[in-house]
């Protein structure tokens, strides 16, 4: 899955993404390796035209 970063308080880092395999649920907390800290906003299902399968992004936005 790929988590977007729509909201941080750092400007560089609003828009770019992460993948991971990580279990979440909306309003919960996610922690980077690196100890930066985000929390999960929405869900989205975007499909593919190029390959035909489905992109899962999950909208985040950095707390700590």
């Amino acid at each position: 899955m790929r988590f977007v970063i729509t909201e941080s308080f750092d400007p560089k880092e609003v828009n770019r993404y992460f993948e991971s395999e990580v279990y979440f649920r909306i309003g919960g907390i996610l922690s980077s390796k690196s100890g930066k800290v985000y929390r999960v906003k929405d869900v989205a299902l975007c499909a593919n035209a190029f390959d035909g399968h489905d992109d899962i992004k999950v909208l985040v936005k950095r707390v700590r």
